[in-house]
């Protein structure tokens, strides 16, 4: 597997959400009933960035009808996840479904806003400590500028895969998320993220 398929939550962590779309398409034969319990995986090669989304994802999937469980939570998370090993852990915890989210692309842009320009002024303080006639009149005068800020925003494309383990394995629904966001904090694009899927999810009754 491409080590740029591997880096999900690199991005992830590491930025702050302005913007996120999610489209899901189903996967051949229908209908799926809904799955009782979905092992959930993040593919990564940073331990700490896979656990942070698979956790918040499986906490969302979670309801009194739905299990769900985070895939570092029951296997070696240092470990990157192969086909064999997720379906050896759905099977050991009881889940008839997998979800499966990886990073197609990442595009990163940077900008840099204009400098300002501009005149401060300042009236001088008088001798005798009131301001005088001359005080009044005379002003301080002191250029200064605001220099321009370089930004770097992000557009980054996921893919979430859910197998049936009840239809051999097979691959029922696809979901596609994309993200735009500036460089900077960490939570509201996991959380932005990690809603979208499980709201897909939800409004397409594959889990309840």
């Amino acid at each position: 597997m491409k080590k740029s398929c591997q880096i999900l939550l690199l991005a992830l962590l590491t930025a702050c959400s302005t913007a996120t779309t999610v489209k899901g398409e189903w996967q051949g034969k229908l209908p799926v009933a809904a799955f009782d319990h979905i092992l959930v995986v993040g593919v990564s090669d940073n331990s700490r960035m896979r656990r942070s989304f698979e956790v918040a994802l499986a906490d969302l999937i979670r309801s009194p009808r739905t299990r769900a469980t985070a895939a570092v939570e029951v296997t070696d998370a240092a470990v990157m996840p192969t086909a064999e090993s997720i379906t050896t852990t759905a099977r050991a915890i009881g889940a008839d479904g997998v979800l499966v989210t990886r990073l197609v692309s990442r595009r990163v842009s940077a900008s840099e806003s204009e400098s300002r320009f501009g005149v401060k002024t300042e009236r001088p303080t008088s001798l005798h400590g009131t301001p005088g006639l001359i005080e009044l009149f005379s002003l301080k005068y002191s250029e200064y500028e605001d220099p321009g800020e370089l930004t770097a925003k992000s557009t980054v494309l996921l893919e979430s895969s859910l197998y049936d383990l009840r239809q051999d394995d097979r691959l029922v629904y696809a979901i596609t998320t994309r993200s735009k966001f500036h460089e900077g904090g960490n939570d509201d694009i996991i959380a932005n993220v990690t809603q979208a899927i499980a709201g897909q999810l939800r409004s397409e009754a594959l889990i309840r």
